[in-house]
Protein backbone atom coordinates (compact mmCIF):
# COMPACT_ATOMS: atom_id res chain seq x y z
CA UNK A 1 0.00 0.00 0.00
CA UNK A 2 1.32 3.80 -0.96
CA UNK A 3 1.29 6.41 1.46
CA UNK A 4 -2.07 8.22 2.80
CA UNK A 5 -4.55 4.83 2.46
CA UNK A 6 -6.78 5.10 4.74
CA UNK A 7 -8.22 2.10 6.07
CA UNK A 8 -11.90 2.59 8.02
CA UNK A 9 -14.70 0.52 9.24
CA UNK A 10 -16.69 -0.56 12.12
CA UNK A 11 -19.22 -3.21 13.20
CA UNK A 12 -17.89 -7.07 12.21
CA UNK A 13 -16.48 -6.23 9.01
CA UNK A 14 -13.41 -7.34 7.53
CA UNK A 15 -10.92 -6.49 5.35
CA UNK A 16 -8.34 -8.73 3.52
CA UNK A 17 -6.01 -8.23 0.21
CA UNK A 18 -4.80 -10.89 -1.85
CA UNK A 19 -0.83 -11.75 -3.26
CA UNK A 20 0.83 -8.88 -5.48
CA UNK A 21 -2.27 -6.34 -5.07
CA UNK A 22 -1.50 -2.58 -5.18
CA UNK A 23 -3.18 -0.01 -3.44
CA UNK A 24 -2.27 4.09 -4.46
CA UNK A 25 -1.77 6.72 -2.94
CA UNK A 26 -5.01 8.18 -1.20
CA UNK A 27 -7.40 5.37 -1.31
CA UNK A 28 -10.20 4.53 1.23
CA UNK A 29 -10.86 1.07 2.03
CA UNK A 30 -13.77 0.42 4.35
CA UNK A 31 -14.25 -2.53 5.36
CA UNK A 32 -17.49 -2.13 7.73
CA UNK A 33 -19.12 -4.59 5.49
CA UNK A 34 -16.47 -6.68 4.96
CA UNK A 35 -14.16 -6.15 2.29
CA UNK A 36 -11.99 -8.57 0.25
CA UNK A 37 -9.65 -7.95 -2.92
CA UNK A 38 -7.98 -10.50 -4.33
CA UNK A 39 -4.71 -11.25 -5.82
CA UNK A 40 -2.67 -9.10 -8.55
CA UNK A 41 -5.36 -6.44 -7.66
CA UNK A 42 -3.90 -3.28 -8.78
CA UNK A 43 -6.10 -0.05 -7.29
CA UNK A 44 -4.30 2.66 -9.30
CA UNK A 45 -5.20 5.57 -7.54
CA UNK A 46 -4.80 8.17 -6.83
CA UNK A 47 -8.09 8.58 -5.09
CA UNK A 48 -9.93 5.59 -4.56
CA UNK A 49 -12.66 5.17 -2.81
CA UNK A 50 -14.01 1.65 -1.93
CA UNK A 51 -17.24 1.89 0.53
CA UNK A 52 -19.28 -1.06 2.25
CA UNK A 53 -21.20 1.28 3.96
CA UNK A 54 -23.42 4.36 3.50
CA UNK A 55 -24.63 7.12 5.86
CA UNK A 56 -27.70 8.80 3.70
CA UNK A 57 -30.43 7.93 6.02
CA UNK A 58 -28.86 9.28 8.79
CA UNK A 59 -27.92 12.63 6.90
CA UNK A 60 -31.69 12.52 5.64
CA UNK A 61 -33.38 11.62 8.78
CA UNK A 62 -31.23 14.31 11.10
CA UNK A 63 -29.46 11.19 12.99
CA UNK A 64 -25.63 11.56 14.19
CA UNK A 65 -22.75 10.24 12.42
CA UNK A 66 -22.50 8.24 16.18
CA UNK A 67 -26.36 6.54 15.48
CA UNK A 68 -25.17 3.93 12.89
CA UNK A 69 -28.87 2.25 13.62
CA UNK A 70 -30.05 3.01 10.19
CA UNK A 71 -26.50 2.92 8.13
CA UNK A 72 -26.52 0.91 5.13
CA UNK A 73 -23.96 -1.87 5.20
CA UNK A 74 -22.93 -4.76 2.11
CA UNK A 75 -19.99 -6.28 1.27
CA UNK A 76 -17.15 -5.53 -1.73
CA UNK A 77 -15.42 -8.06 -3.28
CA UNK A 78 -13.23 -7.37 -5.62
CA UNK A 79 -11.43 -11.33 -7.38
CA UNK A 80 -8.32 -11.34 -9.45
CA UNK A 81 -6.81 -9.85 -11.76
CA UNK A 82 -8.86 -6.15 -11.68
CA UNK A 83 -7.41 -2.72 -12.75
CA UNK A 84 -9.54 0.61 -10.45
CA UNK A 85 -8.30 3.76 -12.10
CA UNK A 86 -7.98 6.80 -10.34
CA UNK A 87 -10.67 8.94 -8.85
CA UNK A 88 -13.37 6.00 -8.84
CA UNK A 89 -15.73 4.97 -6.06
CA UNK A 90 -16.84 1.54 -5.82
CA UNK A 91 -20.55 1.38 -3.59
CA UNK A 92 -21.47 -0.58 -0.88
CA UNK A 93 -22.74 -4.21 -2.66
CA UNK A 94 -20.84 -4.52 -5.26
CA UNK A 95 -19.02 -7.47 -7.03
CA UNK A 96 -16.26 -7.16 -9.15
CA UNK A 97 -15.40 -10.73 -10.92
CA UNK A 98 -11.45 -11.01 -12.04
CA UNK A 99 -9.95 -9.94 -15.49
CA UNK A 100 -11.98 -6.86 -15.30
CA UNK A 101 -11.07 -2.99 -15.89
CA UNK A 102 -13.15 -0.16 -14.22
CA UNK A 103 -11.67 2.81 -15.71
CA UNK A 104 -10.63 6.21 -14.00
CA UNK A 105 -13.09 8.71 -12.13
CA UNK A 106 -15.84 5.82 -12.60
CA UNK A 107 -18.75 5.27 -10.03
CA UNK A 108 -19.38 1.45 -9.86
CA UNK A 109 -22.85 0.92 -8.35
CA UNK A 110 -23.61 -2.67 -9.56
CA UNK A 111 -21.57 -5.83 -10.30
CA UNK A 112 -19.30 -5.67 -12.98
CA UNK A 113 -18.85 -8.87 -15.06
CA UNK A 114 -15.16 -11.11 -15.64
CA UNK A 115 -13.41 -9.36 -19.19
CA UNK A 116 -15.75 -6.38 -18.91
CA UNK A 117 -14.40 -2.43 -19.11
CA UNK A 118 -16.84 -0.23 -17.36
CA UNK A 119 -16.88 3.68 -16.95
CA UNK A 120 -18.53 6.53 -16.63
CA UNK A 121 -20.71 8.05 -13.80
CA UNK A 122 -22.45 5.33 -13.42
CA UNK A 123 -20.56 2.46 -14.90
CA UNK A 124 -21.34 1.08 -18.45
CA UNK A 125 -19.24 -1.23 -20.10
CA UNK A 126 -17.57 -0.06 -22.76
CA UNK A 127 -15.58 -2.86 -24.18
CA UNK A 128 -15.20 -6.86 -23.38
CA UNK A 129 -11.10 -8.03 -22.53
CA UNK A 130 -10.23 -11.27 -24.68
CA UNK A 131 -6.94 -13.15 -23.72
CA UNK A 132 -5.36 -14.62 -26.80
CA UNK A 133 -1.95 -16.54 -25.36
CA UNK A 134 -0.02 -13.72 -22.97
CA UNK A 135 -1.74 -11.07 -24.91
CA UNK A 136 -4.66 -9.46 -23.81
CA UNK A 137 -7.10 -7.50 -26.40
CA UNK A 138 -10.17 -4.99 -26.01
CA UNK A 139 -13.03 -5.17 -28.57
CA UNK A 140 -16.54 -3.46 -28.93
CA UNK A 141 -19.08 -5.28 -26.96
Amino acid sequence: MERGVITTGFRQGKISIGEHSYVGIGAVLDWSGGLEIGSYVHVAGPSVGIWTHSSIWQALGGKALDDRSEVITGSVRIYDNVWIGGNSTIYPGVTIERFAVVLPNSVVNRDVSTGTVVGGVPVSVKRKLRRDGAKVNMYAD
